[in-house]
């Protein structure tokens, strides 16, 4: 009978482990309304970012390594000189007119100016198991001038850096399957963490505690921007070189 008992309380443990790092059942999962999308003409897009001055995006080929600047409509209007490898992450910062990508496979992140030269770069001590589990999304906040990196998994993290590198805060993620992509919510102060396997859309606080989530029901979701203020995210996809448009 004790043996019984014991077996039973190393199972419990290891499934309320296994709970924990998993959605809480008790949260909410939302659904987005999806109200456009459109084809691109660029292969294996990856990473979004939003440069409200232009009213354009700025995506990522991981295909052929280059920064794209696209339309709201998907078109594609220009791309910059940087030659990269493997990049899979990108944002603007309006503040003092800095691109910066990430480079997965050497968890590098470059700094580029709005032509694409580049102005610097740091590498990020990440340890991953896997050379395509490495880092994966970006964004900045314009409030602290930090920026925030995601990697995709094995280990999967979210690091708060200061533009020239230095770690300021990490944190282990474990409530989705992998992480592809982190947006700065300014108007909400949190990230916005999106996730291909899972096909969820997760709204956390700055340390990567969920907050609210959404059902994406994309595959291979790649990048994402939010318009908190206007309940409106844009989701850009991988293989299926898509730029779709939700309501939340």
């Amino acid at each position: 009978m004790k043996n019984y008992i014991l077996i039973f309380g190393v199972v419990s443990y290891f499934l309320l482990i296994f709970a924990g790092c998993n959605k809480d059942d008790t949260q909410e999962l939302k659904d987005l309304t999806l109200l456009d999308y459109k084809k691109l003409n660029i292969p294996e897009t990856s990473g979004l970012s939003f440069n409200k001055q232009e009213n354009t995006f700025l995506t990522v080929s991981d295909n052929s390594d280059r920064v794209y600047i696209i339309s709201t409509d998907g078109e594609v209007l220009d791309s910059l000189i940087y030659d990269g490898q493997n990049l899979e992450g990108v944002v603007y910062d309006a503040n003092s007119f800095r691109i910066f990508v990430v480079e997965e496979q050497t968890n590098e992140v470059i700094q580029l100016d709005t032509i694409g030269n580049e102005t610097g770069r740091f590498t990020i001590d990440l340890n991953n198991t896997e050379p395509n589990h490495g880092i994966e999304g970006i964004t900045f906040n314009p409030l602290n001038g930090h920026l925030y990196v995601v990697s995709e998994k094995s280990p999967a993290i979210l690091f708060e850096l200061t533009t020239d590198g230095e770690i300021v805060a990490q944190h282990q993620l474990g409530f989705m399957e992998d992480y592809s992509s982190v947006y700065f919510d300014g108007p909400g102060n949190s990230l916005w963490i999106l996730s291909d396997q899972s096909e969820l859309l997760v709204r956390c606080d700055l340390s990567g505690q969920p907050l609210e989530w959404f059902s994406t029901g994309l595959k291979d979701a790649e990048g994402v921007v939010v318009d908190s203020a206007n309940s409106k995210v844009w989701i850009i996809t991988d293989s299926g070189n898509t730029l779709y448009s939700f309501s939340f």
